[in-house]
């Protein structure tokens, strides 16, 4: 039988991260992505019987490392409410000591993966996310609140 599922990798799961998400609440871990320091693994949690998205610092971390992973939720928790901005469930550390962070799990997969599949998007959609891309990192920075202070208008909108 074949697998539809566009987020289905070939990489192997580590069966002490997935053990560890096991004690944490969440089951059937299946990697679905990796980024700058953890990987993304696709779970069902338990608690809620839900699919979720939970990315995990899995490799070798110093002090520095663990901060900036732990700066990465406490920002994406203040983001939550953006439409552009994938919002933050839960943050925590497995009892051996992972950090992780827990989002919602979108079947659609990720951009790249899209044009991996599809190739490249028309121009009309790449300039229509282009603006959600602007809109999101503006927000992320901090932008939007200096910039409406100084024009009234968001500086996104003139994209439009």
């Amino acid at each position: 039988m074949q697998n539809n599922d566009p987020l289905t990798t070939q990489r192997a799961i580590i069966p002490k991260v997935a053990d560890e998400l096991r004690a944490a609440g969440f089951d059937d871990a299946e990697e679905i992505g990796r980024g700058g320091f953890g990987v993304v693994y696709r779970c069902t949690e338990i608690s809620l019987d839900r699919t979720v998205a939970v990315k995990i610092l899995t490799t070798d971390f110093d002090e520095i490392d663990r901060a900036r992973f732990l700066r990465e939720q406490r920002a994406m928790a203040q983001l939550t409410a953006h439409p552009n901005i994938v919002g933050v469930l839960q943050a925590g550390v497995t009892e051996g000591g992972l950090p992780y962070l827990v989002m919602p799990y979108h079947s659609h997969g990720s951009l790249e993966s899209q044009i991996r599949q599809r190739g490249a998007l028309p121009v009309a959609a790449g300039l229509r996310l282009g603006v959600k891309i602007a809109r999101a990192g503006n927000r992320a920075s901090g932008g939007h609140r200096a910039s409406r202070r100084e024009t009234g208008e968001h500086p996104v909108d003139r994209l439009r």
